[in-house]
């Protein structure tokens, strides 16, 4: 027992007496074997990637002048790595930062806190409100750019900031960009221009390729904006530039030793347009003056004197030998610039959404209307391209026509003129001469019984290009609606069971009288169908844009360009990327009746019976032809008030010098704005007068129609036929033409002007009609 008992006890001695043997032999290994290698593991050092973004490309008009630029702002900002790690002191700095930025300390502090990936994944910023998104070493701005004024401020506060930088440790100023739309000339643009904003989750979802999704969500962690509207949107991919990216060392704590590597950011490229910005301020005048004019001064509707609703307006004016867009103006429009530093306030974008007239809404390029007798050159191309009738004819304008059960009559009622030309009926907008030619071609065609039809007015408006998309360089775009007789068989099947509803409940009488004819036989193309479509009545509805390319193509000589606003695409050294063209085809009509075409809508503005002769009157026709179309076209529908909406005012248009072709198409079309005598063709004739550099005349001249004593909006009357070239200073030379042209470019960048690279395209992206 007693010999056990001492085993034990030497066992533990022995056990006891190792462990310290152990210790400091594994120490000396690590000292003095190991030493080095455990040496080195502790300074090791590890590298981190930082993108920076890149300057963004600036968006210009076609002399230079900057409608999207960028300015430069000193921004309070914080590196989360080096603010201090002990919790009272940090709290103290915070605490008077917050009282210098004007915010709450619990806001700074989500902003200066890193969000936890690791913890959380992709859920982050949800779990951790406010938090910084980006690299822990990047500076975390402090203050939002969201306007000029805000950009002014925060330079102010980043200064007083650095004066006083002992006591605020981790805090510096890092210089930041803000997107600026700065309205050269008072035009506003905005529904062109669009704007740029953060990238969320959804344009990440909406990319084509798992690179591109790659890429938003890394430029998204750098803070880089994107365009999420207009040209911002359609060009994004050329004015965004590339990031640059800098490779930082970091201790094992994340600690920033230095920068090992560097790539700078490549700034965007310019967008130069062929927007003038003096042009598109002199259509946003112009649609003001008419709106304002049909809200006050009463005109003949419905065989009474009466002022007109006037609730939204459009005007487009096109380079009707380019294809290019010069202005496209809209009424109500708003400042862009509340979209500057890429953000809106809640209460700016509700009193936007909200606005009479709908002001982000392009009534330009999306608004669809009934063209009423801005129709009839269309239906002219159509008819005599049938056995039936001959551009050299003379054909009836009765006082009233018969059809079925139904009388049809023309403008008020006015009287028919007997046996006239197709010259003349364009002249005095006579619809029952136009009602005759549809329901002679619906006859000819079988009626309701066709076997081949022909539907020569419907393909003419097709090979119009009407009732299809333009393909104009902007994210948005307008068909309008010319329904074919599958389309209206389509429509009666999908709509039958509502229309049929209806016609037991619809209050209002009219309407229900046309939901139970559609309930019977709205799959038929019926002849009061036809007669509606031949005067741009019923289901037929144009964009302003589309119609504005159609007149430029009469203008031309049957040139139908699909419209462009970017006229280049040009590097920050000056070279010349890309030039813009617009595509085009031929329209299909015989050159003679192009011809004819042109000549009969010449005296829409020159003669006596011309239904724009008020609006031209006094205009130096011997120096300019101008030629259009007047069209009021009904809308059969009712105001929030109940009372019946008044007609749309067009005037459709080409211009320039004598003997020459067309150098301009102006179209502009005013919701509930009445007669377009009236309305639409005076403000037409405010745009011509500042193109030319003429002041306004006769009965109808709006107030603001006064150029003479400014000249001309474009040097010469004419568009500039080369770019703004940037010098190698940076700052763009306007060319001969546009001299005294003021806004032009200012940006960083070396290098000349290089020869301009080869041309290409870009491919990005009612019932009855009055006349008057």
């Amino acid at each position: 027992m007693e010999n056990r008992s001492r085993i034990r006890l030497v066992v533990l001695a022995a056990l006891v007496l190792s462990l310290p043997v152990t210790l400091i032999s594994r120490l000396w290994y690590m000292q003095v074997m190991a030493g080095d290698r455990y040496a080195a593991a502790a300074n090791r050092t590890s590298t981190n990637t930082v993108h920076t973004v890149a300057p963004r490309g600036l968006v210009v008009d076609d002399v230079g002048r900057v409608l999207a630029g960028n300015e430069s702002a000193l921004v309070v900002s914080a590196l989360a790595t080096a603010l201090p790690k002990d919790t009272a002191t940090r709290r103290a700095e915070l605490q008077r930062l917050a009282a210098i930025l004007g915010v709450s300390e619990q806001d700074l502090e989500a902003r200066v806190t890193l969000c936890d990936y690791h913890k959380y994944g992709a859920k982050a910023p949800q779990m951790n409100p406010g938090c910084w998104t980006g690299s822990p070493l990047q500076p975390i701005p402090l203050l939002r750019l969201d306007t000029a004024d805000a950009a002014a401020r925060a330079t102010q506060i980043a200064l007083q900031v650095l004066e006083r930088q002992e006591l605020f440790p981790g805090i510096t100023a890092e210089i930041q960009q803000i997107r600026s739309y700065p309205s050269p000339a008072g035009a506003s643009a905005a529904q062109i221009l669009g704007h740029v904003g953060k990238i969320t989750a959804d344009d990440v979802a909406r990319a084509k390729t798992q690179q591109a999704a790659d890429e938003l969500k890394t430029a998204a962690a750098a803070g880089e904006m994107i365009g999420q509207a207009g040209l911002e949107a359609e060009y994004d991919q050329y004015l965004r530039g590339t990031m640059g990216t800098r490779v930082v060392s970091v201790d094992p704590a994340g600690n920033p030793l230095g920068t090992v590597r560097e790539i700078p950011p490549t700034p965007g490229a310019t967008l130069v347009t062929s927007i003038d910005a003096r042009v598109q301020q002199i259509a946003e005048q112009a649609l003001a003056d008419a709106v304002e004019h049909a809200r006050t001064v009463p005109q003949l509707a419905n065989h009474r004197m009466v002022t007109q609703h006037a609730d939204a307006a459009a005007a487009v004016v096109i380079d009707a030998r380019t294809g290019h867009v010069l202005a496209l103006a809209n009424y109500p429009t708003y400042n862009p610039g509340v979209w500057d530093g890429g953000s809106i306030s809640q209460t700016a974008y509700d009193a936007l959404v909200h606005a009479p007239g709908n002001p982000l809404f392009s009534q330009a390029v999306q608004g669809e209307y009934a063209p009423g007798s801005t129709f009839k050159p269309i239906t002219t191309a159509g008819a005599v391209s049938t056995p039936y009738y001959s551009i050299t004819g003379r054909y009836d304008c009765p006082t009233v026509f018969t059809a079925g059960n139904r009388t049809f009559t023309n403008f008020e009622g006015e009287t028919g003129l007997g046996a006239i030309s197709f010259a003349e009926a364009l002249t005095v907008s006579c619809d029952t001469f136009f009602y005759k030619i549809g329901d002679t071609l619906w006859k000819a065609d079988g009626g309701l019984t066709p076997t081949h039809p022909r539907d020569a007015i419907i393909n003419e408006a097709l090979g119009w290009g009407l009732g299809q998309p333009t393909h104009i360089d902007l994210p948005i775009d307008g068909s309008g609606n010319v329904e074919t007789r599958q389309e209206k068989i389509d429509a009666w099947k999908k709509n039958k069971a509502l229309w049929c509803a209806e016609a037991q409940t619809e209050p209002n009488p009219l309407y229900r009288e046309y939901d139970r004819e559609n309930c019977q036989d709205g799959y038929q193309y019926r002849e009061g169908d036809a007669l509606n479509f031949a005067i741009g009545q019923g289901t037929v509805t144009v964009t302003p844009l589309q119609l504005a390319m159609d007149y430029a193509a009469i203008g031309n000589g049957g040139t139908l360009f699909t419209p462009r606003i970017g006229r280049a695409l040009v590097a920050p050294n000056g070279t010349v990327i890309q030039e813009i063209n617009a595509p085009s085809r031929k329209l299909p009509v015989p050159a003679d009746v192009l011809s004819y075409l042109r000549q009969a809508l010449t005296q829409v503005t020159t003669n006596p019976l011309g239904t724009a002769y008020n609006a031209f009157a006094g205009f130096p026709f011997d120096k300019y032809t101008i030629g259009g179309k007047t069209g009021t076209a009904e809308v059969q529908a009712l105001n929030p008030d109940g009372t019946p909406k008044d007609s749309t005012a067009w005037f459709a248009s080409f211009g320039g010098p004598v003997g020459q072709p067309a150098q301009y198409a102006v179209v502009v079309m005013v919701s509930q704005g009445g007669q377009g005598g009236v309305t639409a063709a005076p403000a037409v004739r405010e745009i011509y007068d500042g193109l030319y550099g003429l002041d306004g005349s006769g009965p109808y001249r709006l107030p603001h129609d006064a150029f003479a004593q400014a000249g001309p909006a474009l040097p010469g009357g004419v568009p500039p036929a080369t770019l703004p070239n940037v010098a190698t200073s940076g700052v763009p030379t306007p060319t001969a033409a546009a001299a005294n042209a003021s806004g032009v470019i200012s940006r960083s960048g070396t290098g000349t002007a290089a020869a301009v690279a080869p041309a290409v395209a870009v491919l990005p992206p009612e019932r009855r009609g009055g006349r008057r």
